[in-house]
Formats: C-alpha cells, structure tokens, sequence
C-alpha cells in the first residue's frame, strides 16, 4: 500500500525515520510549523526504516558551505522569515 505521510520539522536539523525508499515530495509550513511531505511506498508497519537528514537554513545566514539535495523553502510569521531545506546526501 502506499500513502503520503506527513513528518514535522523543527528550524535546524532534523533526523527523520521513515520508511526505506520513500520519495521527499515537499516541505511547506502548515499553521506556522515546518512540515515534510512524502510518498511511503510500504505503510506496513514491519516495513524497513531509514533515518534521512535534512537541514534547515535561514536566507541570509552565513555558512561555510550548504550542500545537500535542495528539498524547498517555507516562510513564517506571514513571510518574515523564510528557511531553506536541503537533504544531506550519503
């Protein structure tokens, strides 16, 4: 079976288990919160997991460097701050 799940982010980094082969779709922020959507092609329970990392930068925040998969930007507080998710690629 397959189901688009949702997973709740915080502004940082974030360490999310789910299901192996699962395909990001988006990330967007739903009542003011970040939040990760994505196609789950086993919903079974005793399905494999993996742990995917995703990190969150701020425009205009200095990094030495961002690498990553570009996953999609969300805004806040009405547009007043906007983040930007990347996955770390393994």
């Amino acid at each position: 079976m397959q189901a688009i799940w949702k997973f709740p982010m915080v502004i940082g980094d974030n360490h999310i288990t789910m299901p192996a082969h699962s395909q990001v779709l988006c990330v967007q922020a739903q009542y003011d919160r970040p939040v990760l959507w994505a196609l789950v092609f086993d919903t079974d329970d005793t399905a494999p997991k993996t742990i995917r990392t995703f990190h969150t930068y701020g425009t205009g925040h200095k990094r030495e460097s961002i690498e990553g998969r570009y996953i999609g930007t969300y805004q806040l507080e009405g547009g007043a701050l906007v983040f930007h998710v990347f996955e770390e690629l393994k």
